[in-house]
């Protein structure tokens, strides 16, 4: 289903709004001539659906820790797991059905993230995986009819109506809070103090207010856990100790047991500084699978900014992030459209990719380099086996390229431990028979392109016969220029904010993506015998002609 253009510019004007009434406004948008009640009506729908998938899923059972779980303290501790929170069962939620729409609901907020301590992978021989943190969201908002921030009484009262009996949680309701309200509450001493009726029984925490008005805690019986409610939300952290033998950096912060004894307890501090390294070394967890290349999408929070990035196969894309407390209801927003429009509509070119799919990868082994035959697509699918690539040849002329992109020779592991290049098999329509492949990578735009290198060595070593049968043959290039990572993040943040830059360009420079056809050669591992040591002996003499 496509999101029209329209929609997009008229969901700028919710920039405020609560999720309730962006859901509405897309459901409004993508099903028009419905009343207000029928929209109403699919949305419980949606969320009686939700519920159901939750409990099969056990959710009820994780949440349970909710009544133990201590909010940090200051803003930035409190949502920097953010998008953490809300990922397996609104990922599990893709699953319902709403009528007249057809298919699979995506109007549910898919936000799935890595863990920022710990690269959310799958390889099992290097990355701890570790599953999803389970939430049940409940989408009716608190706060009613743009009225003023409600008393807690009053939050508590709407909150129960709005559970009512779907999970079955005895909850500390001194820890409802809501997204949209947050920075225009002010506690005063007596409503600190009125809070503590709803802390549950002895031992557990006593909220009390920061300078800023929120409520914050000191942490009791559970270490690592920060939880808090919001918009009708509840949502929970899952613990993240410190393992044994870690060499991560940790901060230790006092908690008070039962007994009043206070005990030590730490949290990772672990945070790459550069915070595009951690995009680009977290695993994809939506993907957005194009004709010849896998695209992804991921985010992070960190403090009070999450951040979302388009990678492709190569892991080069950065886009901007959204302050948790001004841009809410923008990143809302903008999960939801990316499972809606075509990647065109925000500014890809024609062809270059199919329809988002979005897909939660869940453990899956690592694919390693592998060669895989040609296949024929399915019949039925009026997808094609090749497509022509129109470059630049050798002599700086015109020259157009076949790829093959069911055939691939070799592809990095999914876990993004660097920049990802992928090599298909191509072929050269002037000279039938001969083998070519093409490699698609995402270098910088300021690195020299190596087929000019090429082409400059083999002019050099023309006179030198030996030299110049060593010598790869590029055949063409073609650089699309229009997928530099600054026109992607462009596209991908559509709200003009002041927002800071989220790469420092002098150590994260502009990437564009380059598809380099070079004739097709034997890996050298193939080689056996005296073969080995000419190979290593021409890679050698080639060497030496720099």
């Amino acid at each position: 289903m496509d999101v029209a253009p329209a929609i997009l510019h008229g969901l700028r004007a919710h920039q405020r709004c609560s999720l309730e009434s962006m859901q509405t406004f897309l459901l409004k948008a993508l099903t028009p001539g419905l009343s207000e009640r029928q929209l109403l009506s699919k949305l419980q729908v949606a969320m009686e659906n939700a519920h159901e998938i939750s409990v099969r899923a056990d959710v009820a059972t994780r949440l349970n820790a909710l009544k133990h779980a201590i909010a940090n303290g200051t803003e930035s501790r409190m949502y920097q797991r953010y998008i953490k929170l809300v990922n397996d069962v609104l990922a599990q939620c893709r699953q319902i059905q709403l009528p007249d729409l057809g298919g699979r609901s995506d109007l549910d907020m898919i936000c799935v993230c890595n863990d920022p301590e710990v690269i959310f992978g799958t390889d099992a021989d290097q990355i701890t995986y570790r599953e999803p943190d389970l939430v049940y969201i409940n989408w009716r908002g608190i706060r009613r009819n743009d009225k003023q921030a409600p008393s807690w009484e009053d939050a508590r009262r709407w909150a129960e109506e709005s559970f009512r009996d779907k999970i079955s949680l005895q909850l500390d309701w001194s820890q409802v809070l809501m997204v949209n309200e947050l920075k225009n509450i002010h506690l005063s001493k007596d409503e600190v103090h009125d809070l503590r009726k709803y802390t549950p029984d002895q031992g557990k925490p006593v909220p009390y207010a920061d300078p800023k008005g929120l409520v914050a805690y000191e942490a009791h019986d559970v270490p690592q856990l920060a939880t808090w409610t919001g918009t009708g939300a509840v949502m929970s952290v899952q613990d993240a100790t410190v393992p044994t033998g870690s060499k991560r950096k940790s901060t230790w912060w006092n908690s008070v047991d039962s007994t009043g004894t206070k005990i030590a307890k730490a949290y990772d501090e672990n945070r790459p500084l550069p915070i595009v390294q951690m995009g680009i070394y977290a695993s994809k967890m939506l993907s957005v699978k194009g004709m010849n290349r896998a695209h992804a999408l991921g985010m992070l929070t960190q403090n009070d900014w999450t951040w979302i990035w388009y990678f492709d196969s190569a892991g080069a894309i950065q886009t901007q992030g959204f302050n948790i407390f001004a841009h809410t209801a923008d990143f809302v927003v903008i999960l939801m459209l990316l499972q809606f429009f075509k990647l065109p509509q925000w500014g890809f070119p024609e062809g270059a990719n199919s329809q988002a799919q979005l897909a939660v990868v869940r453990g899956l082994p690592s694919q390693r380099a592998e060669t895989h035959a040609p296949q024929e697509p399915a019949a039925g699918t009026g997808l094609s086996t090749t497509f022509e690539v129109n470059g630049t040849g050798e002599g700086y002329v015109s020259k157009t390229m076949v790829v093959h992109p069911a055939s691939i020779v070799h592809r990095t592991s999914s876990v993004l431990t660097g920049r990802r290049t992928t090599v298909y098999d191509a072929e050269d329509p002037a000279a039938p028979g001969v083998p070519y492949v093409a490699k698609w990578s995402y270098p910088e735009a300021i690195r020299e392109n190596e087929a000019n290198t090429v082409w400059i060595a083999r002019d050099i070593a023309r006179a030198d016969e030996r030299a110049f049968r060593v010598l790869p043959h590029v055949a063409a290039f073609k650089d699309f220029a229009n997928l530099s990572t600054d026109i992607i993040r462009a596209h991908l943040h559509p709200f003009d904010d002041s927002a800071e830059s989220l790469v420092d360009p002098a150590n994260h420079a502009n990437r564009i993506l380059r598809c380099i056809f070079e004739e097709k050669l034997e890996p050298l591992s193939y080689l056996t015998g005296l073969w080995v040591v000419r190979g290593m002996n021409d890679c050698i003499y080639c060497r030496c002609l720099r």
